[in-house]
């Protein structure tokens, strides 16, 4: 819907959070401590949900605009 800096924010925030998880999960489970392509989908995901696909701020920005 919208983009603002506090989503831009929120999401980075997020991704760096859910590399952190996943790299900690595949140390936990004696993998390679790395990210993959194959891994890039999940963390987006994950991230895009607490961020541009929050509604309140999409609220926001479109009240701002």
């Amino acid at each position: 819907m919208g983009d603002s800096t506090e989503q831009n924010g929120c999401f980075k925030i997020a991704l760096t959070k859910a590399k952190q998880a996943l790299v900690t999960e595949k140390n936990d489970n004696n993998l390679p401590y790395e990210i993959n392509k194959t891994d890039v989908v999940k963390l987006v995901k994950e991230a895009w949900a607490v961020s541009f696909a929050c509604g309140e701020t999409n609220r926001k920005v479109i009240l701002n605009r």
